[in-house]
């Protein structure tokens, strides 16, 4: 078990590599993040990107599953809290409720 300590500035760690295929990036973005350049092949392929693409939250779920099983499972780590406006900090349990106001 590897704690914060342990860990020296310059190191490198590989993490390994994951695939996204396209039927994964769809069905991640029609759920979560349903803009036209990942959920509608023809609008994206009219947009800046040419073609569908994974949504920024599912590459960073990926990134995170990538850590977890390549460094975060022999640190010793609490998790983290989160942060929310209207309830102060809170745990995500099974059938908690997700809501949000913004501003612009």
């Amino acid at each position: 078990m590897r704690h914060l300590e342990d860990f020296k500035e310059g190191q490198v760690f590989e993490l390994g590599e994951e695939t996204i295929s396209e039927q994964e990036i769809l069905d991640f973005a029609r759920r979560f993040d349903a803009q036209p350049f990942h959920v509608d092949r023809e609008a994206a392929k009219a947009s800046m990107y040419g073609g569908l693409i994974a949504s920024g939250w599912h590459t960073a779920s990926f990134f995170m599953g990538l850590l977890v099983r390549g460094l975060l499972h022999d640190v010793a780590s609490l998790g983290a809290l989160v942060s929310t406006s209207s309830a102060g900090s809170s745990q995500c349990g099974l059938e908690t409720r997700f809501g949000h106001a913004s501003a612009w």
